[in-house]
């Protein structure tokens, strides 16, 4: 027999001491292939934390992302790079937004339009690694969008008056019911509303007599021990509300293997295998672990015929163990889900304010302190919300990021109430959570996929930074691909990266970490069957030659499929005094945003720094200088009509020199010379460095004005402006970019990471002319990052809205240790 542990310190069974010392066999070859598994395949957890359960049409949805990787949900170092989508009631896509990740955590926000439907929407949140798993494993929550009016009742969901049916289902313990032998059997019953019930109920054998009776408690689970018999069926007879029901249980297998796991207080697991087959047991093996991190291992090689471990708990990490019954051969025979509830891994977070009390418009300090069960401060990072209580209705029960990271994350499907599990003083929440282990799926991988030989290789690659990926195709014909090299400039980034398309025409770079909208362009050509440029190939600035007959296509956003089914609902308030108030604090905001427009509202440029760049009267955008050499504007010079292309302007700017013919024309810039004697001028279009042949395609009639920048206002752009720079603008409408179908080129706006908005926190303690607005904000205050310091403490502060009553401050976050932190004030 053997027998390890690997988080606990020890486990115990009354056995001779020389069994705990044994040889390598199936136990270490099942831990190192989990072991190789998980570090192929590790696992990432994204959580969104936001302002409010749910909102009214025109509000915006403020929201932190956190996102943990591997057994001890430490910060992510998979990806840096979330994917967060707004999902409207007929499942198509709003809105997304690419979020990056620093230290595990990142902020963003979604403007919502009045003129929306009304309804139930979804936030859903992954990053591309996690598209190699199940869907069901990304974060995904439900909330209500409601169309703000005096009126309430058509603005909460209609639900079923009475329940018209349930469903029953009964699992037992460890995956089967064996004759001859004790299990214990899960149930859970569910109400056509989706809700669990509570009713007795009893079990008959088919010769009508009752072996056994059980009942269903809290979100309708239950459990109930029972010993099938050999040539007997049962079936459970069950009332409720005057529905009656007969569901046969699952048939019980001749001979096999029983798995039983109790949990004894304080901090003890007891294992209970047995089986009816004659030397059934003869090597077999327990294996515990938890978030895919071996804790338990244990090989039966002394071949008892039954087995009982008792296993200490407090040092293993909170959430969801597995523990599997493997046979001799490796093959799993038996699964237990058990939650591991551990005070010794949670923080303690402490909420309090300056005042018990407050006026309206006055302001509020609050103090946040957090540290271990044992005093010792915890560094962490959290966001806070602070909400009008009288409005804005947070479900007692609802989830958080503790039970999403330890509980919900790893175990899909509907979970009522998921916050009860954690609520210490709820006398019942551990008996219920070990009955909800008994009968919640288990899918975050199968030993089929873990015991394989060859792990197969991730179809979506995770991202540290931004990845462009297409395909280069012959000019006319997009189903013939072919080989290019391609030169991918981000000109305001000073980025430049080499790459080559394979045989399919395909290619993807990775990395790339643009912080917000960036111009990109990829110039590509076949390259040369000789290693000299031909007569007829060109070269381009960046170092690309061939032949650029070339085709080149990005790839498209490609979300994954909505699932409806998937993720969580957040409820709105059943109290109708709380439901009135929310829709009418959010009628008057409407009703101000008209009366009031753009107070109370920041964008991002408003917190830029002023003087770096300098906006013009062309309407072209942001210029990346101060001012430059010369400048003409195209719309004042006669002739313009008559121009081929922008060179026949460039000839009137004094000291510039136009070398060629049309298409093939070069710049020369006056008094600048290299060792090598006069030089060409780097071209760039609308802040993305091109080519002249590039430049010579732009209509004319496109082109606001020219910038020729020499000496030192041409140094941002490095050793490529030595020569000096010509800069050409195109007219744009709104703040999009001119786009070039161009021959081996490609140029487009990339978005970037998404620069989150300033939340709007009214200071009345300095006067300001908007603070005459009626103040009837239901989010008070909205802080995405605070990090608290080496004593664990960290502070904000907010000021109250105009009306009188009570609000609520809500905490989430993670320690960098891994540990999911949240509290309410």
């Amino acid at each position: 027999m053997k027998h390890r542990t690997n988080l606990p310190a020890f486990a115990f069974l009354l056995l001779p001491f020389s069994w705990l010392f044994w040889p390598p066999g199936t136990a270490e070859r099942i831990q190192a292939q989990l072991a190789k598994y998980q570090s192929k395949y590790p696992s990432e957890k994204v959580y969104l934390n936001t302002d409010k359960p749910h909102y009214a049409l025109g509000e915006n949805i403020w929201f932190s992302a956190y996102l943990t990787a591997g057994a001890e949900h430490l910060p992510s170092l998979v990806s840096n790079l979330v994917y967060v989508e707004l999902i409207g009631p007929d499942l198509t896509l709003k809105a997304s937004r690419y979020i990056g990740i620093q230290d595990g955590v990142g902020n963003g926000d979604f403007d919502t339009e009045r003129d929306w439907p009304e309804g139930k929407y979804f936030l859903r949140a992954y990053t591309n690694y996690m598209r190699n798993f199940d869907s069901s494993f990304f974060f995904q929550r439900e909330f209500l969008l409601l169309k703000p009016r005096v009126e309430i009742t058509p603005a909460v969901p209609e639900t079923p008056k009475s329940i018209t049916d349930f469903s029953v289902q009964f699992m037992p313990e460890g995956g089967d019911l064996v004759n001859g032998l004790s299990s214990q059997i899960g149930v859970k019953a569910v109400s056509n509303q989706g809700m669990g019930i509570q009713f007795e109920g009893k079990i008959l054998d088919d010769q009508g007599t009752q072996v056994a009776v059980f009942k269903t408690y809290r979100f309708g689970l239950g459990a109930f021990s029972f010993t099938p018999q050999s040539g007997r069926k049962y079936q459970a007879e069950l009332s409720f509300q005057g529905i009656q029901k007969k569901i046969p249980l699952p048939v019980a297998q001749e001979q096999g293997y029983t798995l039983q796991i109790t949990q004894r207080p304080p901090n003890q697991l007891l294992i209970n295998v047995r089986s009816n087959i004659p030397n059934g047991l003869k090597d077999a093996v327990i294996l515990g672990h938890l978030r895919g991190q071996s804790i338990f291992s244990f090989s039966n090689a002394e071949g008892l015929e039954k087995l009982s471990l008792t296993i200490p708990t407090d040092s293993i990490p909170e959430g969801i163990a597995q523990f599997t019954l493997f046979s001799s051969k490796g093959e799993p025979l038996c699964e237990r889900l058990v939650f591991v509830d551990n005070p010794r891994e949670r923080g303690r977070l402490s909420i309090s304010t300056d005042k018990s009390t407050y006026a309206a418009r006055q302001k509020v300090s609050v103090t946040l302190e957090l540290k271990d069960q044992v005093g010792n401060p915890l560094k962490a990072m959290v966001s806070a919300t602070v909400t009008d209580k009288q409005s804005v209705y947070w479900s007692k029960y609802g989830q958080d990021i503790r039970s999403y990271l330890l509980l919900q994350a790893d175990l899909p499907g509907h979970i009522e109430d998921p916050g009860y599990f954690f609520v210490e003083e709820n006398a019942t929440r551990r008996q219920l959570l070990d009955m909800l282990m008994l009968t919640q799926g288990w899918r975050r991988f199968s030993w089929k996929q873990v015991l394989q030989d060859n792990l197969p290789d991730l179809a979506w690659l995770p991202e540290q930074g931004f990845t462009i990926s297409g395909q280069t195709t012959k000019l006319d014909q997009p189903d013939k691909p072919v080989s290019a090299d391609l030169m991918v400039v981000a000109m305001e980034k000073g980025i430049s990266q080499l790459v080559s398309s394979g045989p399919d025409g395909r290619f993807s770079i990775s990395g790339f970490p643009f912080v917000d909208s960036t111009q990109v362009v990829i110039q590509g050509a076949k390259p040369n069957s000789n290693s000299k440029k031909s007569k007829n190939s060109e070269s381009n600035q960046q170092g690309v030659s061939g032949n650029r007959d070339i085709k080149i296509r990005l790839d498209a956003d490609n979300p994954p499929p909505i699932d409806p089914q998937v993720g969580f609902g957040l409820p709105l308030s059943t109290d109708a005094t709380q439901q009135k108030s929310f829709m009418a604090d959010s009628k008057k905001l409407a009703d101000l945003d008209s009366l009031f427009p753009g107070i109370w509202k920041l964008s991002l440029a408003e917190f830029e720094v002023k003087g770096k760049r300098t906006k013009n009267p062309y309407g072209v955008g942001d210029i990346p200088y101060r001012a430059p050499t010369d400048r003409m504007i195209v719309d004042s010079l006669p002739g313009k009509n008559t121009a081929l292309s922008v060179f026949d302007f460039l000839r009137r700017i004094p000291g510039a020199q136009v070398v060629g013919t049309f298409p093939n024309q070069s710049v020369v810039l006056r008094g600048i010379n290299s060792l090598n004697g006069p030089a060409q001028a780097l071209f760039v279009l609308d802040g993305t460095v091109v080519d002249a042949s590039t430049l010579s395609t732009v209509p004319v009639s496109n082109i606001a004005f020219v910038d020729v920048l020499k000496g030192g206002q041409a140094a941002m752009f490095g050793n490529r402006g030595i020569n000096g720079v010509v800069a050409v603008y195109t007219k744009r409408t709104g703040n999009q970019p001119a786009q070039y179908d161009v021959n081996g080129i490609i140029n487009f706006k990339h978005p970037g990471f998404y620069k989150a908005r300033e939340f709007y926190a009214p200071q009345y303690d300095k006067k300001k002319p908007e603070h005459d607005r009626p103040d009837f904000r239901t989010t008070l205050h909205w802080v995405p990052i605070i990090e608290t310091d080496q004593a664990g403490k960290a502070t904000f502060s907010f000021f109250t809205n105009d009306k009188a009553g009570a609000f609520e401050i809500l905490v989430q976050g993670m320690t960098l240790k891994g540990i999911p932190v949240s509290g309410r004030y």
